[in-house]
């Protein structure tokens, strides 16, 4: 088997941007509180925050119910003992790294910070009662940082639409009741 060598997230490049973001906004503000927090912020020596989410969209959806990751099972044979995802978890990612792929088009993956939006669309339990509208939240198993990490590992899966999950740093996710089950990823970079 031969591995690619992917090219690792430039932190330098984003701090560059964002460094020339806050000279621009310096520029245009005449406020002194805002120039002397801006001043601070780029005379430290300390860490800068990343750079806010750029204007890119990759928007997709995934039908069927939402499956979720489920706890990896163990295995021993011969002292060693051997982590498994089961099989439904392994055909789920690999059915959401497909789709995720066909959305990015075959452009390089993002290296930079990604803000993901996700819906989770859950079936109307048939002896549900008539108050239970459509489009309301959905209080039942499966949680939904299970529900989560399955399309967050199925994307990284891919390598092609991201270099790791770790890029991800703000996730907002929801669980409603809906006739047309399936999940709508919305990734922002």
């Amino acid at each position: 088997m031969v591995y690619k060598k992917t090219p690792r997230h430039n932190i330098e490049s984003d701090e560059a941007r964002y460094l020339a973001a806050l000279r621009e906004i310096y520029d245009a503000t005449d406020s002194k509180r805002v120039r002397d927090i801006i001043d601070g912020a780029t005379s430290s020596t300390e860490t800068l925050p990343p750079p806010s989410i750029g204007n890119n969209v990759l928007e997709f959806s995934i039908s069927g119910k939402p499956q979720p990751q489920l706890r990896p099972r163990v295995t021993k044979r011969g002292g060693f003992v051997k982590l498994y995802d089961e099989h439904k978890c392994v055909k789920e990612k690999l059915r959401v790294a497909s789709i995720a792929e066909r959305a990015h088009h075959g452009n390089t993956p993002i290296n930079t910070p990604i803000h993901i939006d996700i819906t989770f669309r859950m079936p109307v339990p048939k002896g549900a009662v008539k108050t239970t509208r459509l489009g309301s939240p959905h209080v039942k198993k499966p949680d939904i940082d299970n529900l989560v990490k399955l399309v967050l590992d199925g994307i990284t899966k891919s390598g092609r639409v991201w270099f790791d999950d770790n890029q991800v740093c703000a996730i907002s996710a929801r669980k409603i009741y809906s006739e047309l089950v399936g999940t709508d990823v919305v990734i922002k970079y």
